[in-house]
């Protein structure tokens, strides 16, 4: 049975991308920006990149724990989807420009639809 790997949906989660103002940036970067220079982050992205930081940490464990692993991982991963649904709504309504986080989101969606079809996580 083929298993799916946190680590690979961890590392998909971060390539997820907000589109604004005249460019593009993974999530990672957004978050970065926002532990270190706080006050000068758009405050339109607080809200869900704090949702795709929890979501984070859920897989995070998951990589590490074999206890509940698949409740760390799916949790983890239904909080980012909630996270990029808020993303694809402020995209849309603010800045017209859900395009780059709906296609980066597809490695994402792909993984956790393979770990849902295989039931087996690594």
């Amino acid at each position: 049975m083929k298993t799916v790997s946190s680590f690979w949906t961890l590392l998909s989660s971060l390539i997820i991308s907000i589109g604004a103002g005249h460019g593009v940036a993974p999530i990672v970067l957004i978050q970065f920006s926002m532990i270190f220079n706080f006050s000068e982050t758009d405050q339109i992205w607080l809200f869900p990149v704090l949702i795709f930081f929890v979501g984070q940490i859920s897989l995070i464990i998951s990589l590490f724990t074999e206890r509940r692993k698949r409740y760390y991982y799916f949790g983890g991963s239904l909080i980012v989807f909630i996270g990029i649904i808020i993303l694809v709504f402020i995209g849309r309504q603010d800045y017209s420009s859900e395009i780059p986080t709906l296609l980066t989101m597809i490695p994402f969606t792909i993984l956790v639809v393979k770990s849902l079809k295989t039931k087996a996580i690594k």
